[in-house]
């Protein structure tokens, strides 16, 4: 049996261009005087129980906790017109989901690439560097 997906493990497939540190469903980057960004897939409304629509980052000082955070939705940062699918009756905006047989992947749509979302959270890491 092919083992399940975690969502760390997906998101780690996304075309990230900052060196990140996965550990289980958080990805770490390393930042200078004691801070790291962390990012992780930000859940969706209360009554989606399992859907993950967009990635968060908080910047964290090791020793006063959270600086600050930012969300990037997948709405706002993946085009929904540039699928990687062929699937003309879903209309919806990206968002992932957990398959009970491959486990994390993209719900129905899936995008052509992920770059702007991860330029869009390199340059925010980036300011803090």
């Amino acid at each position: 049996m092919k083992k399940r997906r975690t969502l760390g493990e997906f998101l780690a497939t996304f075309e990230w261009t900052v060196s990140i540190d996965w550990v289980g469903n958080t990805g770490y980057v390393h930042l200078p005087r004691n801070r790291r960004a962390c990012i992780q897939a930000i859940h969706g409304p209360p009554n989606s129980s399992g859907e993950y629509h967009g990635i968060r980052v908080t910047i964290v000082h090791r020793d006063r906790g959270p600086i600050f955070q930012d969300d990037f939705l997948f709405a706002d940062q993946l085009d929904p017109a540039d699928r990687a699918d062929s699937r003309p009756d879903y209309r919806s905006t990206f968002h992932i989901w957990r398959c009970s047989e491959r486990g994390y992947e993209w719900y129905i749509a899936r995008p052509a690439d992920t770059a702007p979302l991860a330029d869009s959270v390199k340059r925010f890491i980036e300011t803090f560097r």
